[in-house]
């Protein structure tokens, strides 16, 4: 059994709904790849959707189904390392960079 994960799917457009249909056909058409080269099926469970753009555009769900499975939407995600948020502020990702960094000063202050 081969096995591919750690796939990403992006794209832009002028509104949510077409983004949404872009990502819908897009990730399906992924699922269905998967499963004709004999990769391990999808783990539709780790399936996250995040949207950036303006206030309302992000307020809007993006409701999106892969192989009727629902992808969950989420405000942040992490992603080689970096946490990514929607509002695009890395707060979060400062925030654990600096508790990091705090817990490796305090080993080495001893």
């Amino acid at each position: 059994m081969m096995y591919a994960d750690d796939h990403q799917v992006y794209t832009a457009g002028q509104t949510v709904d077409v983004v949404h249909d872009v990502l819908a056909v897009e990730g399906n058409a992924i699922s269905r790849w998967y499963e004709q080269n004999m990769l391990t099926e999808c783990n539709h469970d780790k399936f996250q959707s995040i949207s950036f753009g303006t206030q309302k555009q992000r307020n809007k769900e993006l409701n999106i189904n892969i192989m009727n499975n629902s992808v969950k939407s989420t405000c942040q995600m992490k992603l080689l390392g970096v946490t990514f948020d929607d509002q695009v502020k890395f707060n979060t990702h400062v925030e654990e960079l600096s508790k990091k960094a705090a817990r490796k000063v305090s080993v080495l202050s001893f």
